[in-house]
């Protein structure tokens, strides 16, 4: 015997849908209305079959479930990649950018030295 519905609506719950919710056996119906809920919905019978009203109230959802706008691109990899970008792309940027500066710095003292 299986958990047959899950209710989790009006929860402030944010960020993706956790994978382990699409491998619960026995669950036929989901209700996860009114979150902050932002990812693409999963593919499985419980998510797909989902009413409108079980989904409504997460603006970032899409997926193949009735009601959704269509995943982007930018929607299936989600906002977690995008920090992660952030996270290392800009300190690499940065580090490089001091680097180089740092080595022009270095080359204009020597000249500068050696003219003198």
């Amino acid at each position: 015997m299986g958990c047959y519905t899950l209710n989790l609506s009006h929860n402030n719950l944010s960020g993706e849908i956790p994978a382990s919710l699409e491998k619960l056996r026995g669950l036929y119906t989901i209700d996860i209305a009114y979150n902050e809920l932002h990812c693409p919905v999963p593919n499985c019978p419980t998510f797909l079959n989902a009413s409108v009203q079980e989904l409504q109230g997460n603006k970032g959802l899409c997926g193949n479930a009735s009601g959704l706008p269509p995943c982007t691109p930018f929607s299936k990899k989600g906002h977690k990649n995008n920090k992660t970008l952030y996270v290392i792309i800009l300190p690499l940027l940065s580090a490089t950018g001091l680097l180089i500066s740092s080595i022009a710095l270095l080359f204009a003292f020597k000249k500068r030295k050696k003219d003198a």
